[in-house]
Protein backbone atom coordinates (compact mmCIF):
# COMPACT_ATOMS: atom_id res chain seq x y z
CA UNK A 1 0.00 0.00 0.00
CA UNK A 2 1.20 3.53 -0.75
CA UNK A 3 2.40 5.60 2.20
CA UNK A 4 -0.35 7.77 3.63
CA UNK A 5 0.05 11.51 3.19
CA UNK A 6 -0.52 13.22 6.52
CA UNK A 7 1.01 16.68 6.13
CA UNK A 8 -0.85 19.61 4.62
CA UNK A 9 0.78 20.58 1.32
CA UNK A 10 2.02 24.17 0.89
CA UNK A 11 1.71 23.85 -2.90
CA UNK A 12 -1.13 22.38 -4.93
CA UNK A 13 -3.16 19.80 -2.98
CA UNK A 14 -3.29 16.20 -4.15
CA UNK A 15 -7.10 16.08 -4.00
CA UNK A 16 -9.69 18.79 -4.62
CA UNK A 17 -13.01 18.02 -2.93
CA UNK A 18 -15.86 19.88 -4.64
CA UNK A 19 -18.93 20.63 -2.53
CA UNK A 20 -21.74 22.74 -4.01
CA UNK A 21 -24.12 24.02 -1.34
CA UNK A 22 -27.54 25.62 -1.54
CA UNK A 23 -29.55 26.31 1.62
CA UNK A 24 -27.57 23.53 3.31
CA UNK A 25 -27.19 25.07 6.75
CA UNK A 26 -28.96 22.31 8.69
CA UNK A 27 -26.36 19.57 8.17
CA UNK A 28 -23.43 21.51 6.73
CA UNK A 29 -21.10 21.56 9.74
CA UNK A 30 -21.49 17.82 10.29
CA UNK A 31 -20.81 17.09 6.62
CA UNK A 32 -17.72 19.33 6.50
CA UNK A 33 -16.31 17.85 9.71
CA UNK A 34 -16.48 14.39 8.14
CA UNK A 35 -14.18 15.73 5.42
CA UNK A 36 -11.78 17.67 7.62
CA UNK A 37 -11.12 14.61 9.78
CA UNK A 38 -10.22 12.31 6.92
CA UNK A 39 -7.18 10.06 7.41
CA UNK A 40 -5.84 11.61 4.17
CA UNK A 41 -5.16 15.29 4.79
CA UNK A 42 -3.53 16.71 1.62
CA UNK A 43 -6.68 18.14 0.07
CA UNK A 44 -8.56 21.36 -0.51
CA UNK A 45 -12.28 21.61 0.09
CA UNK A 46 -13.93 23.93 -2.43
CA UNK A 47 -17.33 25.03 -1.15
CA UNK A 48 -19.46 26.72 -3.81
CA UNK A 49 -22.36 28.63 -2.30
CA UNK A 50 -25.00 28.71 -5.03
CA UNK A 51 -26.77 31.90 -3.92
CA UNK A 52 -28.25 30.42 -0.74
CA UNK A 53 -31.00 32.32 1.04
CA UNK A 54 -30.40 30.86 4.53
CA UNK A 55 -27.25 31.23 6.66
CA UNK A 56 -25.20 28.76 4.58
CA UNK A 57 -22.72 31.46 3.56
CA UNK A 58 -21.97 32.51 7.13
CA UNK A 59 -21.31 28.86 8.08
CA UNK A 60 -19.01 28.43 5.08
CA UNK A 61 -17.10 31.60 6.04
CA UNK A 62 -16.80 30.44 9.65
CA UNK A 63 -15.47 27.02 8.63
CA UNK A 64 -13.05 28.51 6.08
CA UNK A 65 -11.66 30.86 8.72
CA UNK A 66 -10.90 27.92 11.02
CA UNK A 67 -9.27 25.65 8.39
CA UNK A 68 -7.18 26.98 5.52
CA UNK A 69 -7.88 23.89 3.43
CA UNK A 70 -11.40 25.23 2.84
CA UNK A 71 -11.81 27.54 -0.15
CA UNK A 72 -15.04 29.51 -0.21
CA UNK A 73 -16.58 30.46 -3.56
CA UNK A 74 -19.82 32.43 -3.84
CA UNK A 75 -21.83 32.47 -7.04
CA UNK A 76 -23.09 35.93 -7.98
CA UNK A 77 -26.36 34.36 -9.12
CA UNK A 78 -28.01 30.95 -8.79
CA UNK A 79 -26.42 28.62 -11.34
CA UNK A 80 -28.05 25.38 -10.26
CA UNK A 81 -26.18 22.18 -9.43
CA UNK A 82 -24.40 21.64 -12.79
CA UNK A 83 -23.24 25.26 -12.90
CA UNK A 84 -22.03 25.17 -9.29
CA UNK A 85 -20.16 21.93 -9.96
CA UNK A 86 -18.46 23.45 -13.00
CA UNK A 87 -17.43 26.46 -10.92
CA UNK A 88 -15.79 24.04 -8.50
CA UNK A 89 -14.06 22.08 -11.27
CA UNK A 90 -12.67 25.28 -12.78
CA UNK A 91 -11.35 26.36 -9.37
CA UNK A 92 -9.81 23.00 -8.40
CA UNK A 93 -6.02 22.57 -8.31
CA UNK A 94 -5.72 18.91 -7.29
CA UNK A 95 -4.37 15.95 -9.21
CA UNK A 96 -7.57 14.13 -8.30
CA UNK A 97 -11.08 15.62 -8.17
CA UNK A 98 -13.58 14.32 -5.63
CA UNK A 99 -17.24 15.09 -5.00
CA UNK A 100 -19.05 15.67 -1.74
CA UNK A 101 -22.45 17.02 -0.69
CA UNK A 102 -23.37 19.30 2.17
CA UNK A 103 -25.51 16.80 4.04
CA UNK A 104 -23.72 13.45 3.70
CA UNK A 105 -21.15 11.91 6.05
CA UNK A 106 -17.89 10.56 4.66
CA UNK A 107 -16.30 7.56 6.33
CA UNK A 108 -12.87 8.64 7.70
CA UNK A 109 -10.91 6.53 5.19
CA UNK A 110 -12.87 7.59 2.08
CA UNK A 111 -10.22 9.83 0.45
CA UNK A 112 -7.33 7.53 1.36
CA UNK A 113 -9.00 4.42 -0.09
CA UNK A 114 -9.86 6.08 -3.40
CA UNK A 115 -6.47 7.80 -3.66
CA UNK A 116 -4.69 4.49 -3.11
CA UNK A 117 -6.81 2.80 -5.74
CA UNK A 118 -6.16 5.40 -8.44
CA UNK A 119 -2.45 5.44 -7.66
CA UNK A 120 -2.26 1.66 -8.03
CA UNK A 121 -4.45 1.48 -11.15
CA UNK A 122 -3.27 4.19 -13.58
CA UNK A 123 -5.58 2.96 -16.36
CA UNK A 124 -8.72 3.64 -14.26
CA UNK A 125 -10.12 7.14 -14.74
CA UNK A 126 -12.83 7.32 -12.08
CA UNK A 127 -13.58 5.36 -8.94
CA UNK A 128 -16.76 5.14 -6.90
CA UNK A 129 -17.70 2.95 -3.94
CA UNK A 130 -20.54 1.54 -1.88
CA UNK A 131 -22.82 3.77 0.15
CA UNK A 132 -25.18 3.54 3.09
CA UNK A 133 -28.39 5.57 2.63
CA UNK A 134 -30.14 6.71 5.80
CA UNK A 135 -33.05 8.97 6.68
CA UNK A 136 -34.27 10.92 9.67
CA UNK A 137 -36.21 7.88 10.91
CA UNK A 138 -32.94 5.98 11.24
CA UNK A 139 -33.61 3.50 8.45
CA UNK A 140 -30.35 2.27 6.92
CA UNK A 141 -29.27 -0.02 4.15
CA UNK A 142 -26.12 -0.68 2.12
CA UNK A 143 -25.84 -0.37 -1.65
CA UNK A 144 -23.04 -1.65 -3.85
CA UNK A 145 -22.95 -0.92 -7.57
CA UNK A 146 -21.19 -2.92 -10.27
CA UNK A 147 -17.39 -3.09 -9.91
CA UNK A 148 -16.33 -4.33 -13.37
CA UNK A 149 -15.43 -1.52 -15.82
CA UNK A 150 -17.01 -3.01 -18.97
CA UNK A 151 -20.24 -4.05 -17.25
CA UNK A 152 -20.38 -0.57 -15.72
CA UNK A 153 -20.05 1.05 -19.15
CA UNK A 154 -22.89 -1.14 -20.46
CA UNK A 155 -25.14 -0.35 -17.50
CA UNK A 156 -24.37 3.37 -17.79
CA UNK A 157 -26.17 3.30 -21.14
CA UNK A 158 -29.46 3.30 -19.22
CA UNK A 159 -28.72 4.92 -15.85
CA UNK A 160 -25.97 6.08 -13.54
CA UNK A 161 -24.33 3.35 -11.47
CA UNK A 162 -22.15 5.59 -9.33
CA UNK A 163 -23.05 7.34 -6.10
CA UNK A 164 -22.45 10.90 -7.31
CA UNK A 165 -21.12 12.51 -4.08
CA UNK A 166 -18.70 9.60 -3.73
CA UNK A 167 -16.76 9.68 -7.00
CA UNK A 168 -13.09 10.57 -7.47
CA UNK A 169 -11.54 11.06 -10.89
CA UNK A 170 -8.30 12.09 -12.51
CA UNK A 171 -7.93 15.76 -13.40
CA UNK A 172 -7.06 14.96 -17.02
CA UNK A 173 -10.52 13.43 -17.53
CA UNK A 174 -12.11 16.81 -16.84
CA UNK A 175 -9.49 18.61 -18.92
CA UNK A 176 -10.24 16.41 -21.93
CA UNK A 177 -14.01 15.96 -21.69
CA UNK A 178 -15.05 19.20 -20.00
CA UNK A 179 -17.46 19.61 -17.15
CA UNK A 180 -21.08 18.81 -16.40
CA UNK A 181 -23.81 19.49 -18.99
CA UNK A 182 -26.66 21.80 -18.03
CA UNK A 183 -29.16 19.08 -17.17
CA UNK A 184 -31.11 17.85 -14.14
CA UNK A 185 -29.43 14.50 -14.82
CA UNK A 186 -25.97 16.05 -14.96
CA UNK A 187 -24.40 13.02 -13.26
CA UNK A 188 -25.93 10.45 -15.65
CA UNK A 189 -24.93 12.51 -18.69
CA UNK A 190 -21.38 13.11 -17.43
CA UNK A 191 -20.75 9.53 -16.30
CA UNK A 192 -22.07 8.27 -19.64
CA UNK A 193 -19.53 10.43 -21.43
CA UNK A 194 -16.71 9.37 -19.12
CA UNK A 195 -17.42 5.63 -19.40
CA UNK A 196 -17.58 6.00 -23.20
CA UNK A 197 -13.96 7.18 -23.08
CA UNK A 198 -12.32 5.66 -20.00
CA UNK A 199 -12.60 2.56 -17.80
CA UNK A 200 -14.18 3.30 -14.42
CA UNK A 201 -14.88 1.13 -11.38
CA UNK A 202 -16.64 0.97 -8.05
CA UNK A 203 -14.84 -0.30 -4.95
CA UNK A 204 -16.86 -2.81 -2.96
CA UNK A 205 -16.55 -0.91 0.30
CA UNK A 206 -18.94 1.48 2.06
CA UNK A 207 -17.32 4.93 2.13
CA UNK A 208 -20.21 7.31 2.73
CA UNK A 209 -23.40 7.60 4.75
CA UNK A 210 -25.83 9.10 2.24
CA UNK A 211 -28.60 11.23 3.71
CA UNK A 212 -32.01 10.80 2.09
CA UNK A 213 -34.59 13.52 2.64
CA UNK A 214 -37.61 14.86 0.72
CA UNK A 215 -35.81 18.15 0.14
CA UNK A 216 -32.64 16.82 -1.46
CA UNK A 217 -31.92 17.31 -5.16
CA UNK A 218 -32.96 13.87 -6.42
CA UNK A 219 -36.28 13.84 -4.58
CA UNK A 220 -37.14 17.44 -5.49
CA UNK A 221 -36.49 16.88 -9.22
CA UNK A 222 -37.62 13.26 -9.62
CA UNK A 223 -40.07 13.84 -12.51
CA UNK A 224 -37.67 16.05 -14.46
CA UNK A 225 -34.87 13.55 -13.85
CA UNK A 226 -36.94 10.68 -15.25
CA UNK A 227 -37.75 12.59 -18.43
CA UNK A 228 -34.21 13.84 -19.00
CA UNK A 229 -32.84 10.37 -18.22
CA UNK A 230 -34.81 8.89 -21.13
CA UNK A 231 -33.26 11.44 -23.50
CA UNK A 232 -29.75 10.57 -22.32
CA UNK A 233 -30.47 6.85 -22.64
CA UNK A 234 -31.49 7.42 -26.26
CA UNK A 235 -28.34 9.49 -26.86
CA UNK A 236 -26.21 6.68 -25.44
CA UNK A 237 -27.86 4.11 -27.71
CA UNK A 238 -27.26 6.31 -30.73
CA UNK A 239 -23.61 6.63 -29.68
CA UNK A 240 -22.98 2.88 -29.47
CA UNK A 241 -25.57 1.44 -31.90
CA UNK A 242 -26.28 4.33 -34.35
CA UNK A 243 -29.98 4.32 -33.40
CA UNK A 244 -32.12 4.41 -30.26
CA UNK A 245 -34.66 1.71 -31.10
CA UNK A 246 -33.42 -0.56 -28.30
CA UNK A 247 -33.27 2.02 -25.54
CA UNK A 248 -36.23 0.61 -23.61
CA UNK A 249 -35.23 -3.03 -24.19
CA UNK A 250 -31.70 -2.44 -22.89
CA UNK A 251 -33.14 -0.67 -19.85
CA UNK A 252 -35.31 -3.72 -19.07
CA UNK A 253 -32.35 -6.03 -19.73
CA UNK A 254 -30.08 -4.10 -17.34
CA UNK A 255 -32.57 -3.32 -14.58
CA UNK A 256 -34.65 -6.51 -14.60
CA UNK A 257 -32.43 -9.08 -16.33
CA UNK A 258 -35.10 -9.84 -18.91
CA UNK A 259 -35.45 -9.82 -22.69
CA UNK A 260 -38.22 -10.76 -25.09
CA UNK A 261 -37.51 -13.54 -27.61
CA UNK A 262 -37.98 -11.11 -30.49
CA UNK A 263 -35.33 -8.82 -29.02
CA UNK A 264 -32.60 -11.43 -28.50
CA UNK A 265 -30.88 -11.02 -31.86
CA UNK A 266 -31.01 -7.20 -31.77
CA UNK A 267 -29.53 -7.35 -28.26
CA UNK A 268 -26.79 -9.71 -29.43
CA UNK A 269 -25.90 -7.30 -32.21
CA UNK A 270 -25.95 -4.41 -29.75
CA UNK A 271 -23.53 -6.14 -27.40
CA UNK A 272 -21.24 -6.90 -30.36
CA UNK A 273 -21.14 -3.23 -31.37
CA UNK A 274 -20.66 -2.19 -27.75
CA UNK A 275 -17.80 -4.65 -27.11
CA UNK A 276 -16.05 -3.75 -30.38
CA UNK A 277 -16.01 -0.10 -29.38
CA UNK A 278 -15.08 -0.63 -25.74
CA UNK A 279 -12.31 -3.09 -26.57
CA UNK A 280 -10.58 -0.48 -28.73
CA UNK A 281 -11.33 2.50 -26.48
CA UNK A 282 -10.16 0.75 -23.29
CA UNK A 283 -7.24 -0.97 -25.07
CA UNK A 284 -8.43 -4.44 -24.06
CA UNK A 285 -7.48 -7.73 -25.67
CA UNK A 286 -10.24 -10.22 -26.52
CA UNK A 287 -9.90 -12.35 -23.40
CA UNK A 288 -9.05 -9.65 -20.86
CA UNK A 289 -10.81 -10.10 -17.49
CA UNK A 290 -13.17 -7.10 -17.86
CA UNK A 291 -14.44 -8.40 -21.21
CA UNK A 292 -14.80 -11.96 -19.93
CA UNK A 293 -16.75 -10.65 -16.95
CA UNK A 294 -19.06 -8.80 -19.34
CA UNK A 295 -19.59 -11.84 -21.58
CA UNK A 296 -20.44 -13.96 -18.54
CA UNK A 297 -22.92 -11.35 -17.30
CA UNK A 298 -24.51 -10.75 -20.71
CA UNK A 299 -24.93 -14.30 -21.97
CA UNK A 300 -26.02 -15.63 -18.57
CA UNK A 301 -28.73 -12.97 -18.50
CA UNK A 302 -29.79 -13.95 -22.02
CA UNK A 303 -30.08 -17.62 -20.99
CA UNK A 304 -32.03 -16.79 -17.84
CA UNK A 305 -34.37 -14.59 -19.92
CA UNK A 306 -35.07 -17.53 -22.23
CA UNK A 307 -35.71 -19.83 -19.28
CA UNK A 308 -38.13 -17.30 -17.77
CA UNK A 309 -40.09 -17.31 -21.01
CA UNK A 310 -40.23 -21.09 -21.34
CA UNK A 311 -40.91 -21.58 -17.65
CA UNK A 312 -44.39 -20.22 -18.29
CA UNK A 313 -45.02 -22.93 -20.88
CA UNK A 314 -43.26 -26.00 -19.50
CA UNK A 315 -43.65 -27.87 -16.18
CA UNK A 316 -41.85 -26.00 -13.44
CA UNK A 317 -40.01 -29.06 -12.11
CA UNK A 318 -38.17 -29.51 -15.43
CA UNK A 319 -36.63 -26.01 -15.37
CA UNK A 320 -36.43 -25.08 -11.73
CA UNK A 321 -33.06 -26.73 -11.10
CA UNK A 322 -31.32 -25.23 -14.15
CA UNK A 323 -32.92 -21.85 -13.54
CA UNK A 324 -31.69 -21.75 -9.94
CA UNK A 325 -28.18 -22.78 -10.96
CA UNK A 326 -27.93 -20.05 -13.57
CA UNK A 327 -29.35 -17.43 -11.23
CA UNK A 328 -26.73 -18.31 -8.61
CA UNK A 329 -24.04 -18.25 -11.32
CA UNK A 330 -24.92 -14.66 -12.24
CA UNK A 331 -25.18 -13.44 -8.67
CA UNK A 332 -21.83 -14.97 -7.70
Amino acid sequence: MLNKITSISMTDPVISVIMPVYNAAQHLREAVHSILFQTFSDFELIMINDFSTDNTMSIVSELAYKDNRIKSVKNAFKKGLPGALNTGLATARGKYLARADGDDLLRPERLQVQFDYLEKHPHIALVGAGYAPFNEQGNRTQIYHETSSVILAWKCIVNTYFCHPLIMLRREVYEKLGGYPDSVTEDFAWFSKITQNYPCVNIKKILIDYRESPGNYSHANSKKIAHAGEDIRKDNCRFYFQNDSLHQDIKIFVEHGEAEIAKLFPLLRAQHLFCSYIRKQYSLFCFSPPLLQFYRYFFSTIIVSILKIFKKKLPLHRLHHVYSKLKNFIQN
